[in-house]
Parts: C-alpha cells; sequence; structure tokens
C-alpha cells in the first residue's frame, strides 16, 4: 500500500503517516519546530495565526512568524483565514491579519493552507486581491463550499482538503460537492492532533473517498500524493524572501 497523506492537522505525538501539520499561535510553532525536528521528513509545518486566537495575540506574532518561515524546513503557511462564526473576533481584525499572513506568504513564496467558515466571497476576494497573483498554490482545508465556490476557487488554483465530515451519512451536498470537485485538487485531512485519531481516520478517510467517487484505492492514494507535492516541496517555489 502506497502512504497515506494527512493534508491537515496539528502538532501531537506519533506521526505515522506524512502530514502537513499546522500551527496555530506562537505556543502551536514552537511545539511543532520541536516535533518537526524530532521527526525529520515525516512533517511538513506549516505556522500561522489562525483566526479563533487573534484576541490572544495582539502584538509580537509578527515578528515571531517572521522567525519561523525563515526556517529552511518551514513548508508553509497555516493555518490562516476567515471565521464569520465566531462572532467574538472582529471581522475586520481577522481580515487585517489574513491579508498580512498572505502578503508573507508571497514574500517568503510559500503555498498557505486557509480555515473558511462562512466568508467564501470575502475570502475569495482577499486572495484575488493579494495571493492569486502569485501563482502559488492554497489549500482550503475542511473545504464546506458549495460545487459553484468550488469552481471558482479551482480555476484561481484552489485545492481541497477533505475531511471525518465524509464519513456522515447525512451530509449529502458534502459528498455531493465532493464527488464533483476534480480529482487533481483534492486532498484528505484529519484535522486533529491525536496521534490514535490521525491513524484510524486518515484510512477510513481515503477508503471513503475511494468509495465515493468509484476509484481503486492505489489509484487514489497516487493521485493525493502527487497533489500534494506542490504543499509539501518547498524548492518548486524558491526559499526565502523575493
Amino acid at each position: 500500500m502506497k502512504q497515506l497523506l494527512d493534508a491537515h492537522n496539528h502538532p501531537g505525538s506519533e506521526f505515522l503517516f506524512p502530514s502537513i501539520c499546522n500551527g496555530t499561535c506562537p505556543e502551536d510553532w514552537s511545539l511543532l519546530k520541536r516535533i518537526r525536528e524530532e521527526s525529520a521528513e515525516t512533517i511538513f509545518p506549516y505556522y500561522g495565526l489562525h483566526p479563533w486566537f487573534l484576541d490572544d495575540y495582539e502584538s509580537g506574532w509578527l515578528d515571531l512568524l517572521t522567525e519561523y518561515l525563515n526556517y529552511p524546513e518551514t513548508a508553509g503557511v497555516g493555518e490562516i483565514g476567515l471565521d464569520r462564526a465566531r462572532g467574538n473576533i472582529p471581522l475586520n481584525l481577522q481580515i487585517s491579519v489574513f491579508s498580512r499572513q498572505l502578503e508573507m506568504a508571497v514574500e517568503y513564496s510559500l503555498p498557505v493552507e486557509v480555515h473558511c467558515v462562512r466568508a467564501f466571497g470575502l475570502c475569495t476576494d482577499i486572495l484575488k486581491d493579494i495571493y492569486i497573483p502569485s501563482g502559488l498554490p492554497f489549500l482550503i482545508h475542511s473545504f464546506t463550499g458549495s460545487v459553484e465556490v468550488m469552481e471558482q476557487m479551482a480555476a484561481m488554483g484552489g485545492y481541497f482538503s477533505f475531511g471525518p465530515e465524509l464519513l456522515l451519512e447525512h451530509r449529502d451536498k458534502l459528498r455531493k460537492v465532493f464527488k464533483e470537485t476534480p480529482l487533481d485538487r483534492v486532498l484528505f485531512e484529519t484535522d486533529s492532533d491525536s496521534p490514535d485519531a490521525r491513524t484510524h481516520l486518515l484510512k477510513t478517510v481515503y477508503l471513503k473517498g475511494a468509495e465515493l467517487r468509484g476509484i481503486d484505492m492505489d489509484a487514489l492514494q497516487e493521485i493525493i500524493l502527487n497533489n500534494g507535492k506542490v504543499f509539501t516541496d518547498r524548492t518548486a517555489f524558491g526559499q526565502g524572501p523575493s
């Protein structure tokens, strides 16, 4: 069996599969860096300030994030984005921090992993304005948008990661979107920091994905590994600030 790539998870012990691991705040970043040093090439670290935690880090985060983006093993910027379901975090603050991190990703020629909840129109506009002209790839993790949003973002160069929600029988709309997403833009994720959950969920999500798309499991794994290369190979876009 080919390797399974987990396109979006979080720092925790024991990474049994190649993982794009997202730090979400300064405490997370330091943990992720240490885990990466211990796990060598199993982990592809992404560093970013998550919209949920903006109130906790009003200053100082930008200089620290710059330091992490300068590490040669850094593979991308994430998890960053917008979340309108979090009413306690002002939207204008979310927009400002998201935009600044996209600018940094462009400066360092790094791909991004994006958290987007109830903000696809706004997210699309910001990506178009700041990030898309760079030609760098972006991943919408745990994608929950419509077919129309998927098609618009795919035309912009977007990729889409699907996770354990695919296992839920009542998520008909999500499954429909998944089945209509071009296979060369699909990735799978666990969005977990638990090694047990990552191991069980990832295999199960891949199997469900193969079933829903009517494709052989080995063939699907090969497609996903190939799709993931643009998010795991920093040398594809150059290194350091441009």
